[in-house]
């Protein structure tokens, strides 16, 4: 389930011609208009055809009234077995042991390193984790990269990179415990319940 609304694709964290759900998620997809086109492509996206492409849309966990928990991956009825993140604009859900009823926000909103909250919801000077709630402060991140005995965990073929959501520019990267797929250049796409 995909972070702060970050214009990515939900399955393929790439950016293009999005579709954002108008479910419970708002999470935002590519967008095929064939069963055909939707197999032929790296991203599968989601089909709606071009007869439907006006009318109101809800990716098949919303429809479903399901959510994966970003942290451990389990599949549960929104609300009753796991519930969003509650700071404004962020897309993720949690089952109830990775998010407990008394923590309002989820760790994509403090600093996995200096552990203080971010100063604003504008996090332009903080690096998210696609794939985990793991967040920094960018002067944190490249304090740990730098560090020798990081650079075998991050390696040189992760770099941050930014990318613009509301206005804003957002840093996103893929921290070590998440292996990159080759021919993906992501991490395997596990992380769609329906997929």
């Amino acid at each position: 389930m995909n972070q702060c609304s970050p214009h990515l694709c939900g399955i393929c964290e790439y950016a293009g011609d999005l579709v954002i759900c108008d479910g419970r998620c708002h999470r935002q997809f590519h967008v095929t208009r064939s069963e055909q086109e939707s197999h032929s492509t790296r991203c599968p996206g989601v089909c709606i055809p071009e007869d439907q492409s006006s009318a109101p849309w809800q990716c098949p966990d919303c429809t479903a009234c399901r959510a994966k928990c970003f942290q451990c991956g389990v599949v549960g009825s929104m609300d009753s077995e796991v519930r969003k993140c509650l700071a404004t604009y962020c897309v993720r859900w949690y089952c109830r042991a990775c998010l407990p009823l008394e923590k309002r926000t989820c760790g994509l909103h403090s600093c996995h390193a200096c552990h203080l909250p971010f100063a604003s919801e504008s996090l332009e000077d903080v690096v998210q984790c696609l794939r985990c709630p793991t967040a920094w402060h960018l002067d944190c991140l490249q304090h740990i990269q730098r560090k020798d005995v990081n650079k075998v965990l991050w390696g040189v073929d992760r770099p941050p990179w930014k990318h613009m959501a509301h206005d804003q520019i957002r840093g996103v990267v893929y921290c070590p415990n998440h292996p990159l797929d080759p021919t993906l250049g992501t991490p395997a796409h596990d992380h769609i319940s329906w997929l």
